[in-house]
C-alpha cells in the first residue's frame, strides 16, 4: 500500500499538470474563435463562457484518456531511470501486481471518460444547441457592437449603431436595412432606439425614436421616404432548434435502437472510448520501461506513436462502419482486442531483463 500511494501521488500530480497543458491547447484555439465570433456580433459576450463550459465535455472525453497515458509513460519512465522500479521487481514485483497499483486510477478515469461519452457530452451538445439558438435570437440587438455592421444568417437584414448606452439598452444613431424577395427593400434611420416585448404576442421590437424609413428602390417612382417619432420595428427572427440533430447530440439510447450505419458507427464510437482508455493505460505501463542512462522522456516518442496508431484505427474503424465496409455487430472490437493483446505482450515483456 505504501508503494501504491506513492505511485499514485506522483501519476495525479503528473496527470493534473499534463490536463492542464493540453486544455490549454485544446480550448485555447477554440476560445480565441468565440472570442472573435463574439467582438463580430454573432453572439453577446456574457455567453462566451457559458458555450466554452458546454463544449468542455466533448474536449475531456478525448483528452483524459491521453493526458493519462502521457502521465503513466512519464511516471514509470522515471522509475527505470531512477533504478526505483530494479529495486521493486528486485523484491518480487511482477508486471500484474504493478498494474493493480495503477488500477484504481485506471478505472476511475475510465468511467469518468464513459459517463462524459454516453450521457453528458451528448446532453451538453442540445444544451449547447439551445443556446447558440437564443443568442441567434437575441442577436438583432442584444449581440449589437457599437460600430460594427451585424449581418443576419440569413443575409436579409443588416443592423448598424454607432453607440450604445452604459446599461446596454440604449442605442444610439441606429441604421437598419433589410431586403426580401420580391419585395422592395427597406432601410430605416434613427436618433435612438430601444428595445421591448409585446405582452400578447411575445416578440421583440425594436422602438426607433426621430428618424426616417426608406422603402422601395432608388430610381422607382414608388420610393417612399417617411419621417416619424416613434417607430416600432420587429427584430427577432424566430429562430428555433433543428429537430435534426447531429449525431453527436443524440441520446445513447436512440443509437441503440436505431439500424443506421453511422449512428451505429457513432454509438461504438461512445461504448469504447472506456476500453481505450483502459487498454492504452496497460500500453502505456508495457512500453514505459527505459534501458540503462536513458532519461525519464525515452519513451515519449515511441510511446505516442502506439497510441496515435490505436487512436486512427479506431476513427478508420468508424469510418467504415459508416459507410457499410465494416458491419455494424462487429463494431470496433476487433481494433480493441488487436491492442488489447499487444498491451498483454507488452505487460509480460515489462519483468524480463533489457
Amino acid at each position: 500500500m505504501v508503494v501504491a500511494w506513492y505511485l499514485n501521488r506522483e501519476l495525479l500530480q503528473v496527470f493534473l499538470v499534463t490536463v492542464a497543458v493540453l486544455l490549454v491547447v485544446a480550448v485555447g484555439g477554440r476560445f480565441i474563435g468565440y472570442l472573435q465570433e463574439a467582438a463580430a456580433g454573432r453572439f453577446s459576450a456574457d455567453a462566451l463562457f457559458v458555450i466554452i463550459g458546454l463544449r468542455m465535455p466533448e474536449f475531456m472525453q478525448l483528452l483524459f484518456p491521453f493526458a493519462l497515458y502521457v502521465s503513466l509513460l512519464l511516471t514509470v519512465s522515471r522509475l527505470f531511470a531512477d533504478q526505483e522500479m530494479t529495486v521493486l521487481l528486485a523484491g518480487g514485483a511482477t508486471p500484474l501486481r504493478f498494474l493493480s497499483w495503477f488500477l484504481i486510477p485506471i478505472l476511475i478515469i475510465s468511467a469518468i471518460v464513459g459517463a462524459l461519452s454516453l450521457t453528458i457530452t451528448p446532453t451538453s451538445m442540445i444544451a449547447l444547441e439551445d443556446k447558440l439558438v437564443e443568442q441567434r435570437n437575441r442577436r438583432d440587438f442584444q449581440a449589437v457592437t457599437p460600430g460594427v455592421f451585424l449581418v443576419q444568417a440569413d443575409q436579409q437584414r443588416v443592423t448598424y449603431a454607432e453607440s450604445i448606452s452604459e446599461d446596454q439598452k440604449t442605442l444610439f444613431n441606429v441604421f437598419i436595412s433589410e431586403y426580401r424577395d420580391n419585395q422592395p427593400g427597406v432601410s430605416v434611420w434613427a436618433r435612438r432606439g430601444e428595445q421591448y416585448m409585446d405582452a400578447q404576442t411575445r416578440s421583440r421590437f425594436l422602438l426607433l425614436g426621430d428618424g426616417k424609413r426608406y422603402e422601395g428602390n432608388p430610381g422607382e417612382l414608388n420610393y417612399r421616404v417617411i419621417e416619424f417619432e416613434e417607430l416600432g420595428q420587429r427584430v427577432d427572427m424566430s429562430a428555433a432548434r433543428s429537430s435534426d440533430l447531429g449525431i453527436d447530440a443524440m441520446d445513447t439510447k436512440a443509437l441503440l435502437a436505431s439500424d443506421k450505419p453511422a449512428e451505429n458507427a457513432e454509438f461504438h464510437w461512445r461504448g469504447g472510448l472506456p476500453a481505450f482508455v483502459f487498454i492504452s493505460s496497460v500500453i502505456a505501463l508495457g512500453i514505459a520501461p527505459t534501458r540503462p542512462r536513458q532519461g525519464r522522456f525515452a519513451r515519449i516518442v515511441p510511446g505516442m506513436i502506439v497510441l496515435l496508431a490505436y487512436y486512427f484505427a479506431l476513427v478508420f474503424n468508424l469510418n467504415a462502419i459508416q459507410s457499410g465496409f465494416v458491419p455494424a455487430g462487429m463494431g470496433m472490437w476487433g481494433v480493441h482486442a488487436v491492442f488489447a493483446l499487444t498491451a498483454w505482450w507488452l505487460l509480460r515483456r515489462m519483468g524480463r531483463p533489457a
